[in-house]
């Protein structure tokens, strides 16, 4: 079974990050993904190349996190659906410099599983 365009990039990642002899661990925040030479980390992946890329996001409190000074890492994993390893493309940033840039602001709603099983669909369509 395929592993989902998240899961490809942290994997991507790691074993770059081991190649490079930087240390990596899961993060304990689940604010972001793991913590690399000590710093906190938030990995982001696309499945395009770097040249096509069309945004990144981030959540409320990663965003708040960048607003109150913490200094994290965000990694960018791109062209991971190539078959090519090679093609694979990895570009770092530290937060202190990415959020001088004023991001567009989306809001969205979400609604859980659980939440959404609890109401009686009028239909299921096969």
């Amino acid at each position: 079974m395929p592993h989902n365009i998240e899961e490809k990039g942290l994997e991507i990642l790691k074993t770059y990050l081991e190649k490079s002899g930087r240390i990596w661990t899961k993060s304990e925040i689940k604010t972001f993904d793991l913590m690399v030479d000590g710093l906190k980390c938030e990995v982001k992946t696309k499945g395009k190349k770097f040249i096509d890329l069309d945004f990144l996001s981030f959540t409320d409190k990663q965003f708040d996190e960048a607003q109150k000074g913490t200094e994290f890492i965000i990694f960018l994993v791109c062209n991971v659906t190539s078959t090519n390893e090679n093609d694979y493309e990895i570009y770092e940033f530290h937060s202190s410099e990415f959020f001088k840039l004023k991001p567009k602001v989306y809001r969205s709603y979400e609604f859980n599983k659980k939440q959404i099983k609890e109401l009686n669909p009028v239909n299921k369509l096969s």
